[in-house]
């Protein structure tokens, strides 16, 4: 007996078209590349603007020993003082200073409304106002984010995303912490 479905022989069959199995699509959007050019350049003006003024003698000094007992220990260990630097009332220089005989690094950092922009590390004699471009590390942030390292010491990495990582949290840290001490200290 042979049975028969209407339906069946008038539904058109659809042809499909072959697939290429071996093509990957990438379906994620893809990010272009931060372009952080702007930042950066800003960065260096305001730095230099900011030796400028410090070579002029236009900023306010203002030295914060690190000898009370408000202050983090493991600040009063690495570091004796700090030298604040104003632009009228806002903060855009402070420079550390280790205990004598411990250490020659000096740290120095450029604050813009308030935040980490710039920030220079060097374990050598220290030149203030004319060290751009001598050894030691430089380290640009923008919305305490790290956006550039330059490394001009003999000292290299050997997990360079590790060490950024590294820098871009403690660093801000550092700064905040300073921060405080200089509000606290007016």
């Amino acid at each position: 007996m042979f049975f028969s479905f209407p339906h069946a022989e008038k539904t058109p069959q659809k042809k499909m078209k072959p697939t290429d199995k071996t093509k990957v699509t990438d379906t994620t959007k893809k990010t272009p590349p931060v372009n952080n050019d702007e930042a950066i350049n800003k960065i260096k003006k305001f730095r230099e603007d900011g030796e400028k003024k410090l070579l002029g003698n236009t900023l306010t000094r203002k030295t914060v020993k690190f000898d009370n007992d408000k202050i983090k220990e493991n600040i009063k260990q690495k570091w004796e003082k700090m030298d604040v630097y104003y632009d009228g009332d806002k903060v855009i220089r402070i420079q550390t200073y280790p205990h004598a005989g411990s250490s020659e690094r000096n740290e120095e950092f450029y604050i813009m409304d308030g935040k980490l922009v710039f920030a220079f590390i060097q374990d050598k004699e220290k030149h203030e106002g004319k060290d751009m471009g001598e050894p030691g590390k430089e380290f640009y942030f923008d919305k305490d984010k790290l956006i550039k390292y330059e490394n001009r010491t003999d000292e290299k990495s050997t997990n360079l995303e590790e060490e950024m990582r590294k820098y871009e949290s403690n660093l801000i840290s550092e700064v905040n912490d300073y921060m405080e001490i200089i509000k606290n200290n007016k």
